[in-house]
């Protein structure tokens, strides 16, 4: 049975069996187990004629000729008949223990009984291991035990066997003779036994490892199948955005936003009057993309708009529904810089989504939105289910913006509120996600929004927000142990 066949039928089992043999159903155990019985029977066969070899050595010693060649030839067909018969049947393992012991019987009886013939008592059941089944070795060590009680209570009561003497035929020895030698038998069927379940360990991790090398193979077909999808539709934007009216120039600008690179992002000084940097930190414990995201841009000569927010999900999905939402705000803020209205406009897309091109309804975005007058330092805000923004006073004092708003996503329809503040020379306003907030501490505390105001506060003082960035997550990462739990987004401005 080939290892690919073994592997596939590990991935089909369904039945549990037996908890050490990692809970594979019997049919899967045995294709495992295949090869190793295959190749303990033709090793196997080569000790048995090595024996019988060994025999025909010993046979000159007193002239056991007879017996040699009727045991051997005996013991050797027993076993060639049934592993023919019966290959990497149970019966067949058995037949391989009687026939060595049936050769260990005959090397004590060709040597007269020397005792240390009887040391092949133990290479034998050693050897036995190679099946790794601790069952099969039992009826050659009672047959061997058997015969030599049988040879014993002959030898006893008169015949010469040429097998041992009358004075070694004692009780007390014979009862510390088969207690070692079932002692010996009881040692190699447990390292048989812990072999077999170091085989089925291996063949499952075997079948694991291939199965999350199709898994990860699949992924990459996806991710390619992705990229095409995403480059078509990028083409049939370009093709579009040529033929748009001045009537349909809404339309326009969401066209021209979605052919934007996902990841490009405004120096710290692109805007004059405002200085913008934004940080973002994965997860150490996530291999997938996360939903995190901000974007900064202007609106026109004086308004810019700041956008924080967490899609729901991870993966390519997450991606994907990330750069569509990141450049549909763009379009819709360009087309109306109202915050509200233009979180209403989202949130019937992301809903729409739901309904005509297939997304998961759980499909949910948490956003914050901030546009600043750079010249008047006026800031109008907007939430839908994010984390509010955080103000920062040059004096040291800092303040929550009190405002929220439904997840996008929930329902269509949904009216969001705008809250109005002012950022004043120096001043500085952070947007975040949670996974800031929700840092989680060695003792399973959270950081909380306070937490994270009070580490804000503390490093406000810093010169450049890039340094002040850095100390914010370096001390929310030494907070939760060294590392987030989940990915978090970062955005800090400051009025100059």
């Amino acid at each position: 049975m080939t290892s690919i066949s073994a592997n596939r039928s590990l991935e089909r089992s369904a039945t549990i069996q037996d908890k050490k043999e990692h809970r594979f159903s019997q049919e899967s155990v045995q294709e495992v187990m295949s090869g190793i019985y295959a190749r303990g029977d033709r090793l196997m066969k080569r000790f048995l004629l090595f024996h019988f070899l060994l025999a025909l050595v010993f046979a000159p010693i007193y002239g056991t000729w007879l017996v040699t060649l009727a045991v051997g030839a005996a013991a050797v067909g027993m076993f060639f008949a049934s592993a023919a018969l019966l290959p990497g049947a149970f019966l067949t393992r058995c037949v391989a223990g009687i026939a060595l012991q049936m050769f260990v019987a005959l090397h004590i009886y060709q040597l007269h009984g020397l005792p240390e013939m009887h040391f092949f008592f133990f290479t034998t059941f050693t050897m036995m291991i190679v099946y790794q089944d601790g069952k099969c070795m039992w009826p050659g060590a009672f047959l061997i035990i058997a015969q030599h009680t049988a040879f014993a209570i002959l030898t006893y009561r008169g015949i010469e066997l040429s097998y041992f003497g009358r004075d070694e035929v004692d009780i007390q020895k014979f009862v510390f003779h088969f207690g070692i030698a079932l002692g010996q038998v009881g040692i190699c069927s447990y390292w048989a036994v812990l072999l077999r379940q170091q085989t089925l360990r291996e063949a499952y991790q075997q079948a694991q490892l291939s199965r999350n090398q199709a898994l990860l193979e699949k992924q990459l077909q996806q991710v390619q199948q992705s990229e095409e999808e995403l480059q078509s539709q990028t083409e049939e934007l370009t093709r579009a955005k040529e033929a748009l009216s001045a009537a349909y120039e809404s339309e326009k600008r969401v066209a021209e936003t979605l052919q934007r690179s996902l990841l490009l992002t405004a120096p710290e000084d692109r805007f004059p009057g405002l200085a913008v940097k934004t940080f973002y930190e994965a997860a150490v414990s996530d291999t997938l993309v996360g939903g995190d995201f901000y974007d900064t841009f202007a609106l026109d000569e004086r308004r810019v708009a700041l956008v924080v927010g967490d899609v729901s999900g991870k993966g390519i999905s997450a991606a994907a529904d990330t750069a569509e939402i990141k450049y549909a705000l763009r379009a819709f803020l360009r087309d109306d810089p109202d915050t509200a209205r233009a979180l209403c406009r989202l949130n019937d897309f992301v809903c729409y989504a739901q309904r005509f091109d297939g997304r998961s309804p759980t499909s949910l975005v948490a956003l914050a939105l901030a546009v600043v007058d750079t010249a008047t330092g006026e800031v109008t805000v907007s939430s839908a289910g994010a984390e509010p923004p955080l103000l920062l006073c040059s004096d040291g004092k800092s303040e929550e913006v009190d405002i929220r708003g439904l997840l996008l996503g929930v329902q269509p329809g949904e009216a969001y509120d705008t809250v109005i503040v002012h950022l004043g020379v120096g001043d500085v306003m952070m947007m975040l996600t949670d996974g800031l907030t929700e840092a989680r501490g060695r003792d399973r505390a959270l950081l909380g929004y306070d937490g994270l105001a009070r580490m804000a506060v503390r490093f406000l003082p810093t010169r450049s927000l890039q340094e002040m960035g850095r100390a914010i997550l370096g001390s929310a990462r030494a907070f939760a142990g060294g590392s987030l739990q989940d990915d978090a987004c970062l955005l800090i401005a400051r009025r100059h």
